[in-house]
């Protein structure tokens, strides 16, 4: 993967450069271990479970150009034809002819797919020289003209002229300044090290996203003699949770008590959020497990009507109506974190006491990965 933006949303996250790019990080899951007292080795506190996920580091180190600044407009020829070219009409009466609107008709030409309105159709009629801007292209042996004043007086009908024409289009060159490059290294400090927490985005191989909670705590942009229209900058990256998200969350919903089928599809346990709103009578419990690895939790509490229960695992909060509900979830003894979605397919199962009322309860969860 590639680390690709930092900050949110993913759209106006600062881009981190790709000319001669180089990203640095390891995954660490250091040992959890004593040294036992007259015996060889070590115990092991985590048995046959692996150690936990530390912190991770990640180093990025690419050049920054400056940003591309606009030059003078410029015009080149596009296409080149002849065609007929109208900018009045006979009105029937000998000598009068009505003003229309400007109008070239092409032989062979491919107005539809290669001019587009602003190009200018350019031609010589009498000796002087002539241009004008399309305003609207209707075939691809028609197009019309913005005003007919920029084109010769021609008479639609007797003696058609044939006109050679051509069509040309604007431009404009892009290139870097020196002084862009300085603005450029400014811009990336600005919404780098200068910034808070933000999500460090990471470009897979599939075009997929990923992210992680991220905080800059490194910026090294040192000056060379001879770099003047490039910095080779380095940014360092603390990702405290050491795991990457799905770009977008995913999410279920229940109406009924029961088993049911979630997947997580990262390679990492994905921490699961419940929310449950009363749309009736009194709930007096609810109990949510997971048969992929024995998770559990219950609330014990009323939720009365209108309110809705929320425990969120990776918050690890619990809300009833919007007040603390901690004291009404109850955990088994030896589990640590309120639930969680193995790699894979989970088989969850949902249980709602209640005398009459309807619910409807809402998982939401983000595919996790190391």
């Amino acid at each position: 993967m590639i680390i690709d933006r930092f900050g949110d949303p993913y759209v106006f996250a600062q881009q981190l450069g790709t000319l001669k790019a180089e990203d640095d990080w390891e995954i660490v899951r250091p040992p959890v271990t004593e040294q036992v007292g007259g015996m060889d080795g070590a115990f092991d506190f985590y048995g046959a479970a692996n150690f936990p996920v530390q912190p991770q580091t990640i180093h990025k180190s690419f050049n920054v150009v400056s940003l591309p600044t606009a030059g003078p407009t410029l015009w080149r020829r596009k296409q080149v034809g002849t065609g007929y070219i109208f900018t009045a009409e006979d009105s029937g009466f000998a000598g009068i002819y009505n003003d229309i609107r400007p109008e070239v008709r092409g032989f062979d030409t491919l107005f539809l797919t290669e001019i587009e309105v602003g190009n200018q159709i350019r031609l010589t009629f009498g000796g002087t020289d002539y241009a004008a801007t399309v305003d609207s292209v209707a075939s691809d042996g028609s197009l019309e003209i913005t005003t007919g004043t920029d084109l010769p007086f021609i008479e639609e009908y007797p003696g058609d002229p044939l006109q050679a024409f051509e069509i040309w289009e604007s431009y404009q060159e892009y290139a870097g300044t020196y002084s862009g490059v300085e603005t450029a290294v400014s811009l990336l400090k600005k919404n780098t090290i200068a910034k808070g927490r933000s999500k460090l985005w990471a470009l897979m191989r599939d075009g997929t996203k990923h992210w992680s909670w991220a905080k800059c705590v490194g910026f090294k942009p040192p000056e060379k003699y001879g770099n003047k229209m490039a910095v080779p900058v380095a940014v360092t990256f603390h990702l405290p949770e050491g795991l990457w998200y799905a770009e977008n969350n995913s999410t279920t919903s229940r109406t009924a008590n029961g088993a049911f089928s979630v997947t997580n599809n990262g390679d990492y346990p994905a921490m699961l959020r419940v929310a449950l709103q009363n749309l009736g009578a009194s709930i007096t419990s609810v109990v949510l497990s997971n048969a992929a690895n024995g998770y559990t939790w219950t609330f014990g509490d009323t939720i009365a009507w209108n309110d809705t229960l929320i425990v969120d695992a990776g918050m690890y909060s619990c809300t009833n109506g919007g007040d603390d509900a901690y004291s009404g979830l109850t955990l088994p003894a030896a589990q640590v974190i309120w639930m969680k979605l193995e790699p894979g397919p989970n088989v969850l199962t949902l249980t709602v006491t209640t005398a009459s009322a309807s619910w409807t309860a809402v998982l939401t969860w983000y595919d996790t990965w190391l």
